[in-house]
């Protein structure tokens, strides 16, 4: 995938994209349970499904409970499992980390440092795209689209606080 300054998006043909939308839980049923939707939205086997939702901390009974009963963390988590196994190259988040605590965030991050893709996110919490961003893409009018290389702190470092408050 490439993006122009001026947003044009070249598609190549073995791009598999996923997305994480802010109103994610629009995709769910409440009256399933967490395994139910998975079964139904994911052609894998049980035991890899069973291995991601752990990866995504729904652990033991935790499959069993209906999705109306789901924090929005959890719901997040059940999405993101859903991604994990849908096996795309190209993953794009919009605000993933909202309504998750510190522990999902973690393991949200040690999902993503290992993910064989790319990842484009929009996040407002520094501590995530501090930890798993590369490349930092910063949008003002003034000057458009301005890439750095490096994570947050790296770019926090070349341009200071005072640059970002203005951007």
């Amino acid at each position: 995938m490439e993006i122009d300054i001026f947003g044009e998006v070249s598609y190549y043909p073995s791009m598999q994209i996923g997305y994480f939308a802010q109103d994610y839980r629009t995709q769910l049923l409440p009256e399933q349970t967490v395994w139910q939707w998975m079964e139904n939205n994911i052609v894998a086997p049980a035991q890899e499904i069973r291995k991601v939702l752990g990866q995504v901390l729904f652990r033991g009974d935790d499959v069993n409970k209906k999705i109306a009963m789901l924090s929005g963390g959890e719901s997040a988590r059940l999405i993101m499992a859903k991604l994990i196994l849908e096996k795309h190259n190209v993953l794009i988040f919009d605000e993933p980390t909202n309504h998750l605590d510190m522990e999902s965030i973690d393991a949200l991050i040690e999902a993503v440092q290992v993910f064989p893709g790319t990842v484009l996110f929009v996040s407002h919490n520094r501590y995530f795209i501090d930890r798993i961003s590369t490349r930092v893409l910063v949008l003002t009018e003034q000057h458009g689209v301005q890439n750095y290389l490096g994570n947050y702190n790296d770019y926090l470092d070349q341009f200071g606080k005072d640059y970002l408050a203005i951007a």
